[in-house]
């Protein structure tokens, strides 16, 4: 029999492992363009994102200098990705 106390770390343990799975397949691959790169909407004042996994395709949730938003990331791995 397992005791009590093990069972809750395997718990915690378990836990940790998922968050940091899902943290590592929502981040995007590749870096935000410096701040001043941004135009248009992408320099607006809104924050219209909080992580990389709200924005759609390759494109990442990055600091414009006022706020955040989706923008299409440098420096992009030319080859196959799997996700």
């Amino acid at each position: 029999m397992i005791p009590l106390t093990l069972f809750f770390l395997k718990k915690k343990i378990h836990i940790f492992n998922c968050e940091f799975l899902k943290y590592i397949l929502s981040v995007k691959q590749g870096d935000c363009p410096a701040p001043e790169k941004a135009s248009g909407f992408a320099a607006a004042c809104v924050e219209s994102c909080e992580a990389d996994n709200e924005c759609s395709g390759v494109k990442k949730c990055c600091s414009n200098g006022c706020g955040h938003t989706c923008q299409v990331p440098k420096n992009l791995y030319k080859g196959r990705v799997y996700y």
